[in-house]
């Protein structure tokens, strides 16, 4: 009997000790579960943040190209503003200048010269010209103060040419 008595006391030992090394087992499966779980969240947060980052971003690049596309019409809507004002402005001095060949005898035509054509002018003996033509800038040049700026400049520098020298 003490033979059975210690053989079951042995078989509860191991059973003891088995029953425990599996309640060992399941409680480090159960940490490396939840330690991986924890990697698995911070690994979330930082696909999470990554991509509210990225979010943010492709915000402001559509923001800019948005910005950036308005100033681009408005720029293009200013470009034919001017040319449409340019082609007004061209229009109306060809009219006068026309209307000058037809009549050249006429003292009393007059030439508009907008102020926008005129700080255009390239040649300088033209600036010259309508600076004595019209000294004030009205923009409004008389066929009579062309001729007399036209004789008064005879006698002076002007020849037409920056390079020629007066006779």
């Amino acid at each position: 009997l003490e033979r059975e008595a210690f053989k079951d006391e042995g078989l509860q030992r191991r059973c003891a000790q088995m029953a425990e090394a599996r309640r060992q087992r399941r409680l480090e499966r159960d940490m490396e579960a939840a330690a991986a779980k924890e990697r698995v969240n911070y690994t979330m947060e930082a696909v999470e943040d990554s991509l509210s980052k990225l979010d943010a971003q492709t915000a402001d690049k559509a923001a800019r190209a948005h910005f950036l596309q308005a100033a681009k019409e408005a720029r293009i809507e200013q470009q034919r503003h001017l040319a449409r004002t340019v082609s007004l402005q061209k229009h109306v001095l060809s009219n006068s200048m026309s209307r000058i060949h037809q009549d050249p005898q006429q003292s009393s035509l007059k030439v508009q010269l907008p102020p926008g054509i005129r700080n255009n002018l390239l040649r300088p003996e033209l600036k010259q010209l309508f600076d004595q033509a019209d000294p004030e800038g009205t923009g409004v040049v008389t066929l009579s103060s062309m001729r007399k700026a036209l004789g008064s400049l005879e006698g002076d520098e002007f020849c037409g040419s920056p390079n020629c020298s007066p006779a």
